[in-house]
């Protein structure tokens, strides 16, 4: 997936370079697990930089405790 990318980060906007001497990339699942993505397949998946893993990530969880009913 990070070669497919060609080892930069897949935000929109931003392209920062990751592996040898760049920035470390995470390997992300477009639609997380958690919400129904598939765990293998390719076109689930990109790459991404720390910073904007953590965005991403950050917003997933937001959606998905706003949609559980509150007890």
């Amino acid at each position: 997936m990070k070669r497919r990318a060609g080892w930069r980060c897949q935000w929109h906007g931003c392209g920062v370079r990751g592996g040898n001497g760049g920035v470390r990339l995470y390997a992300d699942h477009i639609v997380e697990r958690k919400d129904g993505g598939a765990a293998l397949d390719p076109a689930n998946g990109q790459a991404l930089c720390p910073k904007h893993h953590q965005v991403k990530t950050a917003r997933a969880r937001a959606e998905r405790m706003t949609e559980r009913p509150h007890t």
